[in-house]
């Protein structure tokens, strides 16, 4: 249970309640994402939109299901008969309730929030209610102190053991996932050591994609794309006019740095980049929609615009409607109707970063600040599209072992954390010296072998901190794939 779900559970008695009617014209359970906690805790939800909808639900099962615990949610101004209101406990949810101490309207206008970070910070808090200009710098500074980060990562680390001691499904990964990448943001200038969790979930990651990555192709995600090779699938399913904007080498982490300077909502979910985790192979998938082993030059992105006209022309049947454009600046046409643009911005840092994770996500920082990016949502929003974001891999920070020479590479990428190799004679050796594995090669040319970095280290110039991708690391692999909810109207 995360720390503001606790504020939310103690506020609402939910421990001692099984039948609630929360009033939330602020929307907060839902842009908190607080429907999954308040499950968890045994309660079925309903959204209170239809008052006879409602009444026939109530007569014919909440009523009889007593013992069952029930959360009911009304987000507008509307009529609820009194016997219901008796039946329920009736709570008001709204900031000013949650954080009474803090300025509400700051926190009603604030956008992507982190409510953990505040909860752990306002415990801190004595004395009166803060002004507007308070609450701003509490949640702009104050709550990124050092031992409230600390603590943050104390609970996230908590929340992972729990989720590695019950894996089921992929998509626990994806949760995980998520809280690592919070997690890589938080630990930035602090001295704690977090290996073992780390080391922990490296372990279970490796293990899993192992037993389990060569079946995801099988795997229908209704919700999304579950490998980044059936993105345009799931998009040409759609009616709509689609606009997808790939931002190359993008992690989970970036996307959380990236979203402060979004305007539109958005939706946010995830898929497994393809293995290894570099650009020819996975984006190439993500274009044509076909797994690497189908490609003809699987390791080159020359011919990736006509893979993409071609892929969706299987649906669309018309050329002239669907484009491939690069960068945000370009002139939308008025036939668009099936578009992506490739912006190789975080690629481009990625690869010239002298300065390690903490670099990188300061040059995220001045290049989201910009605005560039929510220029050009905006432009598409404002043309009619529905847009969505997504990365053909993630990437992440390690340490040099030295570079293999004078071996006859047989693909030469520029990735420093995997080799891909033919007909090499002393593969043990090479192992051993730059601490690579095997990685099976899965939806890959069989004629090939695929050597990966373990997690943490690179090949490349001995003791440099880096910044790369290409191999197994869960920042790597799992990407984020984004709908923006702004009006497209």
């Amino acid at each position: 249970m995360t720390m503001f779900m606790e504020r939310i559970r103690d506020l609402l008695q939910l421990e001692f309640e099984n039948h609630t009617l929360v009033k939330d014209s602020e929307n907060i359970l839902e842009e908190s994402k607080m429907c999954s906690e308040i499950n968890r805790l045994g309660f079925t939800i309903h959204e209170y939109n239809d008052v006879e909808d409602f009444r026939f639900l109530f007569e014919s099962k909440i009523k009889v299901d007593r013992h069952n615990k029930y959360l009911i949610v009304v987000r507008t101004e509307i009529y609820i008969p009194y016997d219901i209101l008796q039946f329920f406990n009736v709570w008001e949810l709204s900031y000013s309730s949650i954080f009474p101490k803090l300025d509400s309207y700051t926190l009603k206008r604030g956008k992507h929030l982190d409510l953990n970070l505040i909860s752990i910070a306002y415990g801190d808090l004595y004395g009166e209610r803060l002004s507007e200009k308070e609450t701003n710098d509490f949640i702009s500074n104050t709550i990124y102190k050092n031992e409230y980060k600390e603590e943050y990562i104390k609970f996230i680390d908590n929340r992972i053991r729990d989720l590695l001691d019950e894996l089921e499904s992929y998509k626990q990964w994806f949760e995980i996932a998520e809280l690592k990448a919070t997690r890589n943001i938080m630990a930035i200038g602090l001295d704690g050591n977090y290996k073992h969790t780390e080391r922990r979930m490296a372990e279970n990651f490796k293990e899993f994609l192992l037993k389990n990555y060569g079946k995801l192709s099988g795997i229908t995600g209704f919700d999304g794309p579950v490998l980044v090779s059936k993105v345009l699938d799931y998009l040409l399913m759609k009616n709509d006019k689609i606009a997808l904007i790939v931002m190359d080498g993008m992690s989970i982490s970036d996307w959380q740095i990236i979203k402060k300077s979004i305007e539109p909502d958005f939706e946010l979910r995830f898929s497994f980049a393809m293995l290894p985790t570099i650009t020819a192979i996975s984006r190439q998938s993500l274009l044509s929609g076909k797994l690497p082993i189908a490609h003809k030059k699987p390791f080159t992105l020359a011919n990736e615009k006509n893979q993409f006209i071609a892929k969706a022309n299987e649906i669309i049947k018309d050329s002239e409607t669907i484009n491939y454009y690069r960068g945000y600046d370009f002139e939308i046409s008025y036939k668009d109707r099936f578009i992506c643009t490739i912006i190789n911005d975080i690629d481009d840092l990625v690869h010239s970063q002298l300065m390690g994770i903490s670099g990188h996500f300061e040059d995220i920082r001045r290049m989201s600040g910009t605005g560039r990016l929510n220029d050009l949502i905006n432009r598409l929003l404002g043309q009619g599209f529905e847009v969505y974001i997504t990365s053909d891999h993630g990437n992440t920070e390690a340490t040099g072992m030295g570079r293999p020479k004078g071996m006859g590479v047989e693909v030469e990428t520029k990735s420093q954390r995997m080799l891909i190799l033919k007909d090499y004679a002393s593969v043990d050796t090479l192992k051993g010296e730059f601490r690579l594995s095997e990685h099976p090669s899965y939806y890959l040319p069989k004629e090939f072998s695929y050597f990966v970095c373990e997690d943490g280290t690179a090949l490349g110039k001995k003791g440099d901190v880096i910044m790369s991708h290409g191999g197994t690391s869960i920042e790597e692999v799992i990407v984020p794939f984004i709908k923006i909810k702004g009006d497209n109207r």
